[in-house]
C-alpha cells in the first residue's frame, strides 16, 4: 500500500520495490515514556537504541507519511565517503583542500559509527538493499576544481591516506563519460538502495516498539511534567519527545532560525540492457561533484540503470515537467550517446542545511530533543546522531560529546533576508564554479 506524503512525486526507489503494508495511523489517546517523531534513519536509530538502553520503557514512533516515501527513501544512496567538497569561492587557497579534509575527518568518525551499525543490522536481519562497499569518484569539470582535487589528493597523502587521481581518459573508460576533466577516488564509499534499507530497518524494529505511519503531529506543548502531541485523530502524552523529522521540524515551530530546507531532484533511467556498457567498464559506481553548490551526483546501478541527482530549489518543490527537462539536459550533456534515453522515475527530496554545516542536535528544553540539519549526508551520520541522541535521552552521554566535535549551527536571519542570503551565496558559488555547476 502506498500512502501519499508531502511530496508531489513518489520516490522512484520505493516504486521499484514490491508493495509494502503500512502501519495503521494512530487513533485515540496514548501515554508513553518516549515519543519519536519521524521514521527515517535517525528516528529508527533513536527508538532502537532507546529500547536497548531502557528495555522496560514504552516507546512510540510516528511518521506523517510512509516509510520509504520520507526523505530517507529519496536520497542518492551513498554513505561512508571520506571525500569532502570544497567551496569554489575558496578553492584557489592553498590550504582550502587541507581544511576540507580536516573537517571531513571529524565527520568521518560519526559516519563510520553509523555505517558500522547499519551494516550489522543489514546482516543480522538479511535486509536486501544492495549495501556494499563500491567506492566513489569526486569529479571536476573546470581547471579550478581539478586543481582543488589535486591539492586534496596531495593533502590526503600527507595524512597517510590514498586518494588516487583519474584523468579524463581513464575516467571515461570506467564511467563512460568524458564530461569531467579529472577525478579522485575513495574506496570507502558504500552504495545502497535507500528505500529498501529504511523499509528493512522499520520492518525489523523490536516488536514492543509501537509504530504508526500516516500520523502527522500538528502541535506540541508542555503540560506539567509531560509533553502533549496533537494528531488528526490522536492525542499522545510523553515524558520525552524526540524530533527526528528533519526538515519538517520547522512546521512544529522549531529550528526556523537554524535550518534552511532545500529540495533536490533525482532521475533514474530505464534499464539499458546491452547499452549499459556505455556507462563504462565498472559494473557499479558512484560519482559526486567537486562543486558544493549546483553540482550533480551520478550512479550506475547494478541492474543497468543510470541515476543523476542534481538541481536545487528553495523551500518548495519544482514541477515534475521542469525537473524532468532540466535533469535530462544534464544527463545528456554527460552521455550524449544516450540522448534518446528517458527517465523511468523522477522525484524530489528535501534536505536541511545549516549555517556552518553543524547539525541542530541536542536537548532544546527539558524532555524535548532534536536531531536535524545534516546538510545532505544524513544516512550514516543521521544514524549515528540518532544513537547518540538516545544515549543523551537516557542520561548516558553529555551533549558536548556531539556538539564539541561537530559544533552548533549558526543563526539564520528571518525572511526575506534569508532567501536573499541563501540565493546570493548559491549564485556566487555557481558563478565561481563555472562548468562544474552545470
Amino acid at each position: 500500500m502506498y500512502r501519499a506524503s508531502t511530496y508531489q512525486m513518489r520516490s522512484g526507489w520505493n516504486a521499484m520495490l514490491p508493495p509494502r503494508i503500512c502501519r495503521p495511523a494512530l487513533n485515540g489517546k496514548l501515554s508513553v515514556d518516549h515519543a519519536v517523531v519521524g521514521a527515517g534513519f535517525t528516528g529508527l536509530a533513536v527508538a532502537r537504541r532507546l529500547k536497548e538502553l531502557e528495555p522496560e520503557t514504552d516507546i512510540l514512533i510516528i511518521d506523517g507519511g510512509t516509510v520509504g516515501e520520507n526523505a530517507s527513501g529519496r536520497n542518492s544512496g551513498f554513505s561512508g565517503s571520506d571525500l569532502p567538497t570544497v567551496s569554489m569561492a575558496s578553492a584557489s587557497r592553498a590550504d582550502a583542500s587541507a581544511d576540507a579534509l580536516s573537517k571531513q575527518n571529524v565527520i568521518a568518525v560519526f559516519d563510520a559509527e553509523g555505517l558500522a551499525w547499519l551494516k550489522d543490522l543489514v546482516a543480522r536481519y538479511g535486509i536486501d538493499c544492495g549495501l556494499r562497499q563500491v567506492g566513489s569518484f569526486k569529479a571536476a569539470v573546470s581547471e579550478r576544481a581539478a586543481a582543488a582535487l589535486l591539492r586534496m589528493s596531495e593533502s590526503a597523502s600527507t595524512q597517510g591516506r590514498t586518494l588516487p587521481v583519474y584523468k579524463q581518459d581513464a575516467l571515461e573508460e570506467l564511467t563512460g563519460t568524458c564530461f569531467y576533466r579529472l577525478a579522485i577516488r575513495s574506496e570507502s564509499t558504500h552504495l545502497f538502495q535507500p528505500a529498501a534499507l529504511v523499509r528493512g530497518l522499520a520492518d525489523h524494529l523490536p516488536s514492543d516498539i509501537v509504530f504508526h505511519e500516516g500520523t502527522t503531529v500538528s502541535n506540541i506543548e508542555k503540560v506539567g511534567e509531560r509533553w502533549h502531541l496533537t494528531c488528526p485523530q490522536a492525542r499522545i502524552s510523553a515524558r520525552n519527545v524526540i524530533l527526528a523529522n528533519n526538515a519538517f521540524v520547522k512546521l512544529l515551530g522549531y529550528g526556523k532560525d537554524r535550518l534552511v530546507s532545500l529540495f533536490t531532484y533525482v532521475g533514474v533511467t530505464e534499464r539499458l540492457g546491452n547499452r549499459a556498457r556505455l556507462l563504462g567498464s565498472l559494473p557499479e559506481w558512484g560519482m559526486t561533484s567537486a562543486q558544493r553548490a549546483g553540482g550533480s551526483t551520478l550512479r550506475r546501478l547494478s541492474d543497468g540503470r543510470c541515476m543523476i541527482r542534481s538541481l536545487y530549489s528553495y523551500e518548495a518543490e519544482l514541477k515534475e515537467s521542469v525537473i524532468r527537462r532540466r535533469l535530462l539536459d544534464r544527463f545528456r550533456r554527460r552521455y550524449p550517446h544516450l540522448a534518446d534515453i528517458d527517465f523511468e522515475y523522477v522525484w524530489g527530496g528535501v534536505t536541511d542545511v545549516t549555517r556552518g554545516g553543524a547539525p541542530f542536535w541536542g536537548e532544546l528544553e527539558q524532555g524535548l530533543f532534536i536531531s536535524a540539519g545534516y546538510n545532505g549526508s544524513g544516512v550514516a551520520k543521521g544514524t549515528a546522531l540518532g544513537r547518540r541522541l538516545a544515549e543523551l535521552v537516557a542520561g548516558k552521554v553529555a551533549q558536548e560529546t556531539v556538539t564539541g566535535p561537530l559544533g552548533r549551527p549558526g543563526w539564520l536571519p528571518p525572511e526575506p533576508f534569508r532567501f536573499v542570503g541563501v540565493r546570493g551565496t548559491a549564485m556566487y558559488e555557481e558563478f565561481r564554479a563555472g562548468a562544474d555547476a552545470t
